[in-house]
């Protein structure tokens, strides 16, 4: 699994846990805000109407959208699938909606507003929103919703108070006695896309929490037993933390605290194999590879860089096998020496 910062953002983690829900084939699994998981069969599919445009744009969440406004309100017809599910009587579900907000008739990811903790909301049959609406939110992507109704009706009434893009609806009944199986997964392995290895970091109640910056991301590895016959897995992404609005004139990337030279990876290889490096000042970084004569036998970056995180890849095509080293220098403008460091590394072919 991965998490990538899509937004203007600098999103804090930590308590990463992965749940993995085992449940019945014929149903599918949605979170609501508080944490509740509910198990729901999709028993009906929207009615067409009049608007034909409206009911194709509406029957799946795949970008060909309805533009809603502020005050836009939509009545939704649907009709049973499933025999089982004509009458409506004691039933309890709700309305699948997906979509996402729009800003000033363009998404954006450089929005500088809190985002919205409503966009609308959503009423039962002909009696209108008054007295048994319930508030929904969409976010900047793609988003799926699963909208708890007081009871189940085939007239769906749908208020915008946002600009969105409203790409599906579905109305689902929600099973009762629910056979689900929950699974917290082992968390084997974090890693961040500049800092390494932060397992033990997101992994524990501890306060300490790692950020990831616009255009970074953390790759997670789980180990999750096998799915049991006759049941399907979804998954539930839990996480401690929050996020910060990067203003406009603030750096979208992060500054190293330190200079460091990574080992690289993989290590052994054969041919190419990666580095990373980071600055924690401007400097002129010289990176080389030496045999064990102490002979050079490549020069891999040989320039002076602003101070960030870098990677550089080595390809020892042309290069025997054997065991080398690599050996980076940075030195400031006027020639004094600010780091150095060698690792081994291992040509194998």
């Amino acid at each position: 699994l991965e998490l990538r910062e899509f937004e203007r953002e600098r999103t804090k983690l930590d308590e990463v846990k992965l749940l993995a829900v085992d449940h019945a084939l014929n149903t599918d699994i949605a979170v609501l805000p508080e944490g509740e998981i509910v198990e729901y069969i999709p028993a009906y599919r929207l009615v067409k109407d009049q608007d034909n445009d409206l009911f194709e744009n509406l029957m799946a969440l795949e970008g060909q959208t309805n533009i809603a406004t502020k005050g836009d309100q939509y009545v939704l017809h649907f009709e049973p699938t499933l025999e089982e599910y004509s009458s409506m009587d004691n039933l309890e579900g709700g309305v699948l909606l997906g979509g996402w907000v729009i800003h000033d008739g363009i998404t954006t990811s450089s929005i500088i507003d809190p985002k919205k903790q409503s966009v609308g909301i959503v009423g039962n049959g002909n009696k209108g929103l008054v007295g048994t609406s319930s508030p929904f939110t969409f976010r900047e992507r793609a988003t799926l919703v699963y909208v708890p109704l007081e009871r189940l009706e085939p007239e769906i009434n749908i208020s915008f108070t946002e600009k969105v893009a409203f790409d599906f609806a579905s109305l689902v009944v929600k099973v009762n006695n629910p056979t689900y199986k929950v699974h917290e997964l082992n968390l084997d392995e974090a890693k961040h896309s500049k800092l390494g290895n932060i397992t033990n970091t997101i992994n524990t109640k501890d306060g300490l929490t790692e950020e990831i910056y616009p255009g970074e991301s953390i790759k997670l590895k789980f180990s999750a037993p096998p799915v049991e016959q006759g049941h399907t897995r979804s998954f539930i992404l839990v996480s401690n933390g929050r996020y910060e609005r990067i203003k406009e004139g603030e750096l979208l990337t992060r500054i190293p605290k330190e200079f460091q030279l990574d080992q690289n990876y993989p290590n052994p290889f054969n041919p190419q194999t990666t580095l990373r490096y980071q600055l924690a000042k401007p400097g002129h970084v010289a990176i080389s590879i030496y045999n064990q004569l102490g002979q050079e036998v490549a020069m891999l970056v040989d320039e002076f860089k602003e101070a960030g995180y870098y990677e550089t890849v080595w390809d020892a095509n042309s290069t025997p096998s054997g065991i080398y080293y690599l050996r980076m220098s940075v030195a400031d403008q006027f020639g004094k020496q600010l780091y150095l460091d060698t690792k081994k590394v291992v040509v194998m072919k």
